[in-house]
């Protein structure tokens, strides 16, 4: 057996590394209000740079309303991006998100027990992008659109 090598898969980790703020756009759903919040997202590489972290808080009316652990990495064999997603609404993945990119944007779908999620973060011309869709009723909606700038205060 020979130990892994970090891959040109892993290199693309390092463009979200930091902090990143900005407005979200919320939509009304079973499990979110409609209205407009603020985000703040925190990656950092670990395990070497094998792997990315991913933090989430976003605070609707100056309180957390969502709070999400991630943490993506790139699977070889099945030559896709993965994310094991963790959130304050309980419902932990059955199995980690497949994500690939599609131009500048990471995109994964799973598959949850209520429900499917896709997260999609889109990094175009020094600003992060972040929406979050799932399924109700069959149907996809956008729970979450945010669009964040790096936080140089760290």
């Amino acid at each position: 057996m020979k130990k892994p090598e970090l891959t040109d898969k892993h290199n693309r980790f390092e463009a979200f590394v930091g902090r990143w703020k900005g407005p979200e756009t919320l939509s009304e759903t079973p499990l979110t209000p409609d209205g407009k919040a603020d985000g703040c997202l925190f990656f950092r590489t670990i395990l070497q740079g094998f792997f990315m972290t991913v933090d989430w808080v976003e605070k609707f009316h100056g309180r957390t309303q969502m709070e999400a652990h991630g943490v993506i990495g790139w699977d070889a064999k099945q030559k896709s991006y993965t994310l094991h997603w963790f959130d304050n609404f309980g419902s932990p993945p059955l199995t980690p998100g497949k994500g690939t990119w599609n131009g500048h944007a990471l995109v994964f779908e799973h598959d949850m027990p209520t429900h499917q999620g896709r997260e999609t973060l889109t990094l175009d011309d020094g600003k992060l992008a972040f929406k979050l869709e799932m399924t109700f009723e069959g149907q996809w909606k956008t729970v979450v659109d945010g669009t964040y700038q790096r936080d140089m205060a760290l």
